[in-house]
């Protein structure tokens, strides 16, 4: 290629540039107009790709005026731009389709993420987006069609999150696709969702958590409750359902969640409570296997008829999960410090409280005392409570009970 002397950037052209050998400009950019007034052919274009990092010229010599000068700069423009893009993705490397890109992307991800997030995924990627866009090429859709299928999800009812969904999937899909070259742009990023509170709020009175306790620790199915009573100490349902003898040291009082049964991806040490050995004899002690199994050897995988058994004896409203939630909500309204909290949850961060990685077992330990102590103590509290309000009515009689209730919470 003859040698590179002078090149202006042409305005309006990515990558096109005049080479003005003859020094005709004296600017560092020409307009299309400003060549058709001082340029006659012959005269030299150049335009620039990118071929692994590395600038490559190419040069168009133009001869004559058969065509107008926005006409050639306009046809180098689209010849530069699929030069650009066969080096960008490589002669092997074909635009994929969504649907193609998506499997290969979870697939990337199945080891690095919980098998229920992996099928989660799948399942959520086949409900609502598969059917609607996956068998386009990637580089074929836009925002606007992603933003459609969110403002779908929300125009059903669902939640925000469920639509916030979409773009937690297809963000990172895009990326994986870009990355291995099999599309060029990520149109998830721009998906607008609106911003909804994510937080969960959990609350109950002393009274319905040792209502709830009693229950539980007289449910007749000695299997279940330990399924309870484990759930009752801050353990998720997946974590107690999947939990084998081979994680129970009864002589050391502890217990530990492999990495691949617990949502934090760590493996996990914690306290057995005098509660828990107890159960654990009575369902009767094993070396090996599936700690609460069914009659014919199975392990459980769904507790529901149990838990809505025990529901329908409550007068108060509890999902399954507020179990865990009611250790954390009785833990901090006693005092106890929120490293210890979040060690007894077994969180994997502190978005939720604050770093406890140097909290020991037996801080976990006196927190579930803690819990415990509070729950099985409740009546014997209402009843100090109750007699400290007849006190006060005595005293102040044409006060109401209501009055008197904001008084004692202000001296307690």
């Amino acid at each position: 290629m003859a040698t590179i002397k002078k090149l202006i950037k042409i305005q309006g052209y990515t990558g096109l540039y005049f080479n003005d050998q003859h020094n005709i400009f004296d600017t560092k950019e020409v307009s299309v107009s400003q060549i058709n007034k001082k340029v006659k052919p012959p005269y030299i274009i150049f335009s620039r790709f990118y071929d692994n990092k590395k600038s490559v010229y190419q040069k168009y010599t133009i001869t004559n005026n058969a065509k107008t000068t926005k006409r050639i700069l306009d046809e180098i423009s689209a010849e530069r731009k699929m030069k650009q893009i066969e080096k960008s993705f490589g002669a092997r490397k074909e635009a994929k389709i969504l649907n193609d890109i998506f499997y290969d992307w979870i697939e990337y991800k199945k080891n690095q993420i919980s098998q229920e997030h992996y099928q989660n995924n799948i399942y959520f990627y086949e409900e609502y987006i598969k059917n609607k866009i996956g068998k386009y090429k990637a580089n074929d859709i836009n925002t606007r069609q992603i933003q459609t299928i969110v403002n779908s999800i929300l125009k059903e009812g669902k939640a925000p999150r469920t639509a916030k969904t979409v773009k937690d999937i297809l963000s990172p899909t895009f990326k994986h696709g870009i990355k291995n070259k099999y599309c060029q742009n990520n149109p998830a990023e721009d998906v607008k969702i609106p911003k909804f509170d994510n937080q969960r709020y959990f609350t109950i009175e002393e009274e319905q958590a040792k209502k709830l306790y009693d229950i539980i620790m007289n449910y007749p199915d000695i299997t279940i409750r330990g399924i309870f009573i484990f759930l009752l100490h801050g353990r998720r349902k997946k974590e107690v359902l999947r939990l084998k003898w081979e994680n129970i040291n009864i002589s050391q009082k502890l217990y530990f969640l492999e990495d691949f049964k617990n949502k934090s991806r760590k493996n996990q040490i914690f306290p057995l409570s005098d509660i828990q050995i107890e159960i654990l004899e009575n369902i009767g002690i094993k070396k090996t296997g599936y700690i609460f199994v069914k009659e014919d050897g199975n392990p459980y995988k769904d507790i529901r008829w149990h838990w809505d058994k025990i529901r329908k004896q409550l007068d108060f409203y509890i999902k399954l999960h507020d179990l865990r939630h009611l250790i954390g909500f009785i833990a901090v309204n006693q005092g106890v410090p929120l490293k210890a909290i979040s060690k007894t949850l077994g969180h994997s961060n502190t978005q939720i409280t604050e770093r406890y990685s140097n909290v020991s077992i037996d801080m976990v330990r006196e927190t579930l005392d803690t819990v415990f102590d509070t729950i099985e103590h409740a009546d014997m509290h209402n009843i100090s409570k109750n007699k400290k309000l007849e006190q006060l009515k005595a005293l102040f009689p044409d006060k109401s009970n209501e009055e008197l209730i904001k008084v004692l919470e202000i001296l307690s």
